[in-house]
C-alpha cells in the first residue's frame, strides 16, 4: 500500500473521507431571492403570533402595569426625537406607526435569523428559542436603553420583562419554525 503525504508531512486522506463543511453548517443552497422571502414571510408571520401573544399577555398584568407595549412607546420616542411627532398625533395613526414598525423590525430580523442562525445544523426550536433571546437581549438591553429610547429592563416591572423576554421566544420559535419549513421546501423543489 502506497501512502501520500502532504506538504506538511502528515499522511493525506481521499477527499471522500473528508467533511465537506464543518459539521454544524449546513451547505447553503438557496439564493438571495430566496432567503429574502423566505425572511419576509418568516418575519411577517412571527411579528402576527408575537403581537397576538403580546396583547393575551398584557391583559393578564395588573392594571397598573397596563400602558403602551414597547412597539407603541418606541415609535412615539423616535417619531419625537425626528421632528415626525404630527405622524402619530391620533391613537389610530400612532398604532398604525408602531405596527409597521414592529413588523418591519420582524422581518429584518427575520433576515438576519435566516443567514446567521438557521445554516447551523440543530433542532429548529433551539435555534428559535437562541435567536429570540438574542433579539431581546441585543434591543432592550441594547440599542434601545443605549440610544435612551426606553430604560433598561432592570428598571421596568418585572412582569412586563417577563412578557417582552416570553414575546420573543415565540417570536424566535416562529421565526425559525417557518425559515426551517420554508427553506427545506425550496431546497427539495416544493
Amino acid at each position: 500500500m502506497i501512502r501520500k503525504y502532504n506538504r506538511l508531512g502528515a499522511p493525506s486522506l481521499p477527499a471522500s473521507t473528508l467533511p465537506a463543511q464543518p459539521p454544524h453548517i449546513a451547505q447553503p443552497q438557496v439564493s438571495l431571492p430566496q432567503v429574502l422571502l423566505t425572511s419576509s414571510a418568516a418575519g411577517i408571520i412571527s411579528a402576527a403570533v408575537m403581537s397576538v401573544a403580546m396583547n393575551v399577555m398584557f391583559h393578564l398584568l395588573p392594571a397598573w402595569q397596563q400602558y403602551a407595549l414597547p412597539p407603541r412607546q418606541i415609535t412615539r420616542v423616535l417619531t419625537r426625537r425626528v421632528g415626525a411627532g404630527e405622524l402619530v398625533e391620533t391613537r389610530r395613526r400612532e398604532w398604525a406607526a408602531a405596527a409597521l414598525g414592529h413588523f418591519g423590525y420582524s422581518v429584518f430580523s427575520a433576515f438576519l435569523y435566516t443567514l446567521s442562525l438557521a445554516p447551523i445544523r440543530s433542532h429548529p426550536l433551539v435555534k428559535g428559542l437562541l435567536g429570540g433571546l438574542l433579539l431581546y437581549t441585543g434591543s432592550y438591553q441594547g440599542w434601545i436603553p443605549a440610544l435612551r429610547v426606553l430604560p433598561p429592563a432592570a428598571q421596568q416591572p418585572p412582569q412586563r420583562v417577563a412578557l417582552m423576554v416570553l414575546a420573543h421566544l415565540i417570536w424566535g420559535s416562529v421565526t425559525a419554525l417557518t425559515v426551517d419549513r420554508m427553506l427545506r421546501w425550496t431546497r427539495h423543489g416544493g
